[in-house]
């Protein structure tokens, strides 16, 4: 999975739960020009801040070896 594909499941996945990108901001606790630049690939995604997205939109990791 490249980044732009997570950042595309990203998207995909607060859209179908009917989240705005004002919403995410608000929940994250950020700005919300910088959450669009993130969800537009401007900037890169921290793995911390990244992991705080997929719990807060329910999206399951797997690792395997």
């Amino acid at each position: 999975m490249t980044p732009s594909d997570i950042i595309q499941l990203i998207r995909t996945t607060r859209t179908e739960k009917g989240l705005k990108q004002t919403d995410m901001a608000e929940i994250l606790n950020m700005n919300l020009l910088a959450y669009q630049r993130l969800e537009q690939g401007k900037t890169q995604l921290p793995v911390f801040r990244m992991l705080q997205i997929f719990n807060l939109l329910g999206i399951e990791i797997k690792l395997s070896k």
